[in-house]
């Protein structure tokens, strides 16, 4: 299921077509069975699906901010331009859909990695320019790409009674943890060898599989390890695939005890709009008028989203945002472990659905 839903108001097929965007699934799936000791040692307000105003212009509870107030200001944004009853010269739509996450959930039937909006883009809904809402209160025209590799360190099946440096038999857990401390030293020099305008790319070993927890008598012949690296306008998913495997051909050939392989689980490739697009100026023009001064560029990011999977299917896409949380307001038990997700600030978010209107709206005008 696709998970996806689209509005549309004015003139289809007059004028500029203009999308506002946002996914919709959640980070975690609000359960203790399933997220417990992952995301610590117990569940905070912010990882659970209930809605809690204790704090003053706060709203806590899973995906509060990231993803439900990103299409809650999107949709309040075409309610205010309804409640108008302007007369548009196009179209405006309105959508969210399921997929924006990166990760895939358990019998999903293939959902996640952008599924849900690609299902929209390729049912009908063809905009000439697309907004997304996210967190940060800037403009991307570049929107960072992703690869997930699976790494298998191979070994023999054991067993605990056989004595260390027995002939014939290889460990595949302690060779597979040298190669993870070879592979986090590679991923922090990565970044700064790939970064683009707007994009530092970030990579992170995000799981490691290994034996049976039931019966740790017997070390397995396999372990295996997940990376995700992200990928910057300046790069190609080739050669990002190159560079990995000279990694572990190196690491290999310094620890002969290695023997690795990998595989591409997962990818989608970066995306960039033209700063000169009317859609990103429009953008630039919207966040000076509404912060009253000039736009000082955006700090470089990694965040992958469904604007790469807009931009890979040539609509040109800018992101726009509301801010994360101040430090200096907010309770130090939200700002820890992702918990802006699950944190939003209203009044940030009333500013960030006036951005949205006039940045429909000129761009629906062809307001200069």
């Amino acid at each position: 299921d696709s998970g996806a839903v689209h509005g549309q108001l004015g003139k289809a097929g007059a004028g500029r077509h203009i999308l506002l965007y946002a996914p919709i699934d959640t980070h975690l799936s609000g359960t203790q069975e399933h997220d417990v000791p992952w995301v610590g040692q117990s569940q905070r307000a912010d990882m659970v699906p209930a809605a809690s105003t204790d704090l003053s212009d706060y709203i806590v509870g899973l995906g509060a901010s990231n993803p439900k107030s990103m299409i809650a200001t999107l949709v309040e944004a075409m309610q205010a331009i309804v409640s108008a009853d302007l007369e548009l010269p196009g179209t405006l739509s309105v959508a969210t859909a399921g997929g924006g996450m990166p990760w895939r959930p358990e019998n999903s039937g293939g959902a996640g990695l952008s599924s849900g909006v690609a299902h929209l883009l390729s049912h009908g809904l063809r905009p000439d320019a697309a907004v997304i809402m996210k967190p940060w209160d800037d403009v991307y025209y570049e929107h960072p790409g992703m690869a997930w590799f699976k790494v298998t360190v191979h070994g023999d099946l054991g067993y605990a009674g056989i004595p260390h440096g027995v002939p014939g038999f290889r460990n595949s857990i302690a060779p597979a943890a040298r190669l993870i401390s070879s592979v986090q030293d590679w991923l922090e020099r990565y970044p700064e060898r790939h970064e683009s305008q707007q994009v530092r790319p970030e990579g992170w070993i995000g799981a490691v599989q290994a034996g049976w927890p039931d019966k740790p008598a017997f070390p397995p012949a396999a372990t295996q390890f997940w990376v995700d690296i992200r990928l910057s306008p300046n790069q190609s998913l080739e050669a990002l695939c190159q560079e990995f495997q000279s990694l572990l051909d190196q690491a290999m050939a310094d620890d002969p005890s290695i023997i690795a392989d990998w595989t591409l689980d997962a990818a989608i490739p970066p995306g960039r709009t033209d700063p000169d697009h009317w859609i990103v100026q429009n953008a630039r023009a919207s966040w000076e008028a509404q912060h009253g001064k000039a736009y000082p560029g955006a700090p470089k990011m990694a965040g992958q989203t469904d604007a790469a999977m807009l931009a890979l299917h040539n609509v040109p896409t800018v992101r726009i945002g509301f801010p994360f949380l101040d430090p200096d307001r907010t309770p130090q038990a939200y700002r820890d472990g992702l918990g802006g997700m699950g944190v939003a600030y209203v009044p940030d978010l009333i500013h960030a659905t006036q951005m949205a209107v006039r940045l429909a709206l000129t761009s629906l005008f062809d307001i200069e």
